[in-house]
């Protein structure tokens, strides 16, 4: 009884310790991030402000790309500005 008990609580150490707090939006594929870019922006400042190391979050990474390509195609989808390049 006393080994199972030991057992039980070890277990229930190592399952604690492998779950990872991925943020509010975390879990999601990249397409999910590109289709939901608010959320994605979300993501993000989440991940800036509350994880310690965002690099190591899936989630994060995927957040950041989507938010990155969607920022890039807002860029080159600006009308030029006369005098401008």
């Amino acid at each position: 009884m006393k080994q199972r008990t030991l057992l039980i609580a070890v277990l229930g150490l190592v399952l604690n310790g492998c779950s990872q707090d991925t943020g509010p939006y975390g879990g999601h594929p990249y397409a999910w991030y590109a289709s939901h870019i608010k959320e994605a922006r979300a993501q993000v400042q989440w991940c800036k402000e509350k994880s310690t190391h965002p690099d190591d979050i899936d989630a994060c990474k995927l957040a950041q790309r989507a938010v990155d390509e969607d920022n890039m195609r807002t860029w080159f989808m600006k009308k030029p500005t006369p005098g401008g390049f």
